[in-house]
């Protein structure tokens, strides 16, 4: 599996990560994913649902806002897109 997460504020891109896993995709496993990004790239983490690995299995991509998120964010969203 191929993970597409980027960042954007102002419409632009701010953090670019493409990702590649051999594991299949489950909301723990994208859990741990983000979260070696986002600690990575000094970012908070946001909250993963069943709902978001369910829309990126059935429709290739998910979005976070900010209500997705504990902390403040300093970007507008975070998508996340599925190759295989």
């Amino acid at each position: 599996m191929k993970l597409w997460i980027k960042a954007f504020k102002n419409e632009k891109i701010i953090l670019n990560v493409l990702k590649t896993d051999d594991l299949t995709l489950s909301a723990e496993r994208l859990d741990t994913l983000l979260r070696e990004i986002c600690d990575k790239h000094d970012l908070p983490i946001p909250i993963i649902t069943q709902t978001n690995a369910k829309n990126l299995l059935a429709f290739n991509h998910t979005k976070f806002k900010q209500c997705d998120f504990l902390e403040k964010i300093n970007f507008d969203y975070m998508e996340i897109s599925r190759y295989k």
